[in-house]
């Protein structure tokens, strides 16, 4: 994955943009990227690529494999970044053939280069090439090896749609703000404040969570009666079920598109 080869997007969505404008920040160049959202030109840029970045729906990967099956060849790489498709079914999809295959599992901020990508790579891939497909998609954040698909998937819960409830959160605080009287353009400053301030705090005295929550929240202080009352409330229960119907969803997506391969 040198910065010369030629790249292909399939899928124009929140995710493949977000890969689109992190790979420009990394220095690719505009012309050496197909940003492809349209079937009929996905022929087109899978053939005229090195590697082909696969960023549609889980039910709709295997209608483009069906597009594109004709114009892969050994020398390409094929990341797929589609939730709930496992390395297994990818192959199978693809064919007889064997294509080198990488799962990766990002989260929006790729677009900025500080996203969380979990990685996994069939045996097609040799050595080298794994050192290169690394080299770059590193660029794009904190990479992370998964041993396996469901390590994947769980990864997905956390940092995949980690960053939805985080905004979950932001708005519920937003929403409190305005209870108490606050705009909505202030408000929203806010909120933004108080969490880049947060990380920022983090980031320089690498403090874990639960020390920052000690420092905020002194013994009989407001901080920790408002704390006190969401865990009596079971706030780390209730995210935690959440987060586990999600990976059921994953599970059963996955046993669906197993079934109708």
């Amino acid at each position: 994955m040198s910065e010369n080869k030629k790249i292909a997007i399939l899928g124009a969505g929140h995710i493949g943009k977000a890969i689109f404008r992190g790979l420009l920040k990394t220095g690719v160049k505009r012309k050496d990227i197909y940003l492809s959202n349209k079937s009929g030109k996905n022929g087109k840029a899978v053939k005229n690529s090195e590697i082909i970045f696969i960023c549609v729906k889980p039910k709709v990967v295997k209608e483009v494999f069906g597009e594109i099956k004709s114009y892969l060849t050994e020398n390409k790489i094929i990341i797929s970044v589609a939730a709930c498709v496992s390395l297994n079914l990818l192959e199978k999809y693809a064919g007889p053939e064997k294509y080198k295959m990488v799962r990766i599992m990002p989260n929006i901020p790729v677009a900025y280069n500080l996203g969380v990508i979990g990685i996994l790579l069939n045996t097609v891939v040799n050595d080298e090439e794994k050192k290169n497909i690394r080299k770059t998609l590193s660029k794009l954040g904190i990479l992370v090896d998964c041993r396996d698909d469901e390590q994947l998937d769980r990864l997905s819960m956390v940092s995949g749609c980690g960053t939805g409830y985080v905004g979950y959160f932001m708005d519920n605080l937003e929403n409190v703000a305005k209870t108490y009287g606050f705009n909505r353009k202030k408000r929203k400053q806010i909120v933004l404040a108080t969490f880049e301030g947060a990380i920022r705090h983090l980031m320089e005295t690498n403090i874990s969570f639960s020390q920052l929550v000690e420092e905020v929240a002194t013994p009989g202080g407001i901080t920790e009666e408002v704390i006190n009352h969401l865990k009596k409330k079971k706030f780390f229960e209730n995210l935690k079920s959440g987060v586990d119907r999600g990976y059921d969803k994953v599970q059963k997506i996955a046993k669906i598109l197993e079934g109708g391969e």
